[in-house]
């Protein structure tokens, strides 16, 4: 796996790199594409020498803007018509109203923190344009909170290996970690949820 991974990140470059989160962060059905995994490993993988740190960070960091900002326009464009059912329960334009207290209230802090919460950060941002934040005040929210999650996460992986003393060899088996907790760590709340109700049930029995 880790092997392939570095594979991948190596054969498509930089563009790559950019792509990937523009897919991951501007289209909900890409919300699957593994940000934060593909973060660390590219700190990881240039600490080694064998990827050039700043244009990676570079690569992300415009792909990361760019999907959020065809996000926006997406729930700008399609959002309302899909909260436009009456009956349904969960797209009616009541939800649509909600929506836009919710970011009316906390929609700088949801952007924000959206960046580091995988399948969250696709959805926020098609949400925004559907409510129809102001424009200019997201676009500012995005750039900053894909700079802070492009430059964060690749960076802790470069700095941080080099206090370890590994060596090349031991810092590639390390990715390995690095990606496998990318992936655990926003599994952990779903699998509290997920046991909140049988543990509920068991005591009702």
């Amino acid at each position: 796996m880790l092997e392939h991974l570095q594979d991948l990140i190596l054969k498509f470059g930089y563009i790559g790199i950019g792509a990937t989160l523009l897919l991951e962060t501007g289209f909900l059905i890409f919300f699957f594409l593994p940000g934060d995994t593909l973060l660390l490993a590219v700190g990881a993988i240039a600490y080694t020498g064998k990827l050039a740190l700043g244009p990676a960070i570079l690569s992300a960091f415009i792909g990361a803007v760019l999907g959020n900002a065809v996000g926006y326009w997406v729930g700008a464009k399609y959002g309302r018509a899909v909260f436009s059912n009456q009956n349904s329960r969960l797209f009616n334009p009541e939800n649509i109203a909600k929506a836009e207290h919710f970011y009316n209230k906390y929609g700088a802090m949801a952007i924000m923190l959206s960046r580091f919460v995988p399948g969250v950060r696709a959805i926020v941002p098609t949400i925004a344009g559907m409510v129809r934040m102001n424009y200019g005040m997201f676009m500012l929210l995005n750039i900053a909170s894909a700079a802070l999650w492009t430059v964060s996460l690749p960076l802790l992986a470069y700095y941080v290996l080099p206090l370890t003393g590994l060596t090349e060899k031991e810092v590639e088996k390390y990715i390995l970690v690095m990606v496998f907790l990318a992936f655990l760590i926003p599994l952990i709340p779903v699998g509290i949820r997920m046991l909140k109700p049988r543990k509920s049930i068991q005591e009702k029995v």
